[in-house]
């Protein structure tokens, strides 16, 4: 793997996690107000494109360090191991999907340790699953895509180049 390849691939980690963990946010808040009973649904197309636009960015401010230190992760991982990323497509997702997860509660400890330990377990214990959901998603989504498969491989000689 180059290291074009690792940069490019903690960048669209970290362009393209946060947005979708609101995403991800959004729907999960919808479906818990749907099943509640509350009648938000006709108003979706109306409110949708105000609220993206407003918390996006409070997206990047919790969300670019687990998303950029996931894709780096995983970046190095396909550097060290690309057998990992060759196999089925639902390996990589849960391969990344799980160091998502594992960063975004990780990131959540450590951004917010003074309230963490002045927590009851079980809250703690809720923030940090909410934590690991917000950031697991999205990883998982973005392993579908990055690492590309072509820059796992080695470089060839005998590649046709084209007319």
């Amino acid at each position: 793997m180059r290291s074009s390849a690792l940069i490019a691939t903690t960048a669209a980690f970290a362009g393209f996690g946060p947005p979708l963990g609101l995403l991800v946010v959004f729907i999960g808040g919808l479906l818990y107000g749907l099943v509640k009973g509350h009648a938000i649904g006709n108003a979706l197309p109306m409110f949708l494109p105000p609220v993206l636009i407003f918390f996006m960015p409070l997206a990047f401010r919790f969300g670019a360090v687990p998303a950029a230190s996931t894709g780096l992760v995983i970046a190095l991982l396909a550097h060290t191991h690309p057998n990992l990323f060759f196999g089925q497509t639902w390996k990589r997702v849960v391969l990344s999907g799980a160091l998502g997860a594992t960063m975004g509660a990780l990131w959540g400890l450590v951004s917010r340790g003074q309230l963490v330990a002045h927590q009851l377990f079980s809250t703690a214990a809720w923030n940090l699953l909410f934590d690991s959901i917000i950031a697991g998603v999205p990883a998982a989504l973005l392993g579908i895509f990055f690492p590309r498969r072509a820059w796992l491989a080695a470089p060839s000689n005998n590649r046709w180049r084209g007319p």
